[in-house]
């Protein structure tokens, strides 16, 4: 069935947005100056 499917894709999509904050997270800390200073560009 299709909707299994796309159950599965959006799934893996949603786990790996957690990995990717998690990731974010862990070096916002050590770069938020970058990140300030990327965004007032």
């Amino acid at each position: 069935m299709q909707y299994e499917g796309l159950v599965w894709v959006i799934d893996i999509y949603f786990a790996i947005i957690e990995y990717e904050k998690q990731n974010y997270r862990e070096r916002a800390k050590d770069s938020e100056a970058e990140i300030q200073f990327t965004l007032e560009q």
